[in-house]
């Protein structure tokens, strides 16, 4: 820890010792919330919207998070470092009390982007690490040994409130994805479509190795992944996914809802060889 670190801790009367020991000061990457999400991700258009920094849980840092918050700080600031390491150093000197409203115009001018992976799986994507970084810590701090379910410890979450792009992940896009990824029929590519505009049109084009391409919307893409994962569904196949299922309960719900007949043979009750509409 360098110098910089060891003296902002300090003046803000901060134990590292103690506080690197709660659960929340782990540094979350989208791979290990959602494995299948860091590879096959897609996502809908950016939303204004406010979370609390209590609920941004990480980031993916380039080169591989530290393990926790505190452990981050070097990565951040340092006084005798670079341009980078140096330029933020300031939000160091800013009292705990004031620190909100100082930086409340920086959350318009230049917000913090998030990905929403699922329930309240919170990840900035891009801008803000420093900023997140210290108010981070001083919630950290300000919020041990509270009791979560308590008015208190709700109030200090709106305190830490702040505007937000957030960018949620299309669930029946992100795991058609990885179907369709994981079926050696499949020889193609999956994207998002966008406007004039570069928004989401909300359909996804899949580009086929053979120079085809599709159009779909949501319906149709489930449609078209169903089909082919029925029609290729073979052993090797069914213990790949069903491994994903049992550390993904949002896989899981995908294929209970909109391919029970894989759902049916991921459970035990093969039915490998009839054709899916004889279930």
């Amino acid at each position: 820890m360098n110098e910089t670190a060891t003296t902002f801790f300090n003046n803000n009367n901060i134990d590292v010792n103690k506080l690197e020991q709660v659960t929340e000061s782990h540094i979350f990457s989208t791979k290990e919330v959602d494995s299948i999400a860091y590879k096959y991700g897609m996502y809908g258009n950016s939303k204004n919207e406010l979370i609390s920094i209590a609920d941004i849980i990480g980031y993916d840092a380039c080169g591989g998070n530290a393990e926790n918050i505190f452990d981050s700080f070097d990565s951040f600031f340092d006084r005798d470092g670079d341009g980078y390491h140096k330029r933020s150093c300031g939000l160091l000197d800013i009292p705990r009390e004031n620190i909100m409203q100082v930086l409340k115009q920086s959350f318009t001018g230049e917000p913090i982007n998030i990905n929403h992976i699922h329930g309240k799986n919170n990840l900035i994507s891009i801008n803000g690490l420093h900023r997140y970084t210290v108010l981070r810590v001083h919630f950290l701090n300000e919020s041990y040994m509270i009791d979560k379910d308590s008015a208190e410890y709700t109030e200090l979450k709106e305190k830490y409130t702040i505007p937000v792009l957030v960018k949620h992940l299309d669930l029946i896009k992100t795991y058609s994805n990885y179907l369709l990824n994981k079926v050696s029929l499949f020889k193609g590519y999956v994207k998002s479509e966008y406007n004039d505009c570069w928004q989401a049109t909300g359909n996804v084009i899949i580009e086929l190795n053979n120079g085809e391409e599709l159009c779909l919307n949501d319906e149709a893409l489930i449609k078209f992944t169903r089909d082919l994962v029925l029609l290729a569904s073979n052993n090797s196949f069914l213990e790949t996914v069903k491994s994903d299922v049992e550390n993904n309960s949002e896989l899981g719900k995908y294929i209970e809802t909109y391919i029970p007949e894989l759902d049916v043979q991921l459970k035990g009750n093969s039915v490998i060889g009839r054709k899916y509409n004889e279930i």
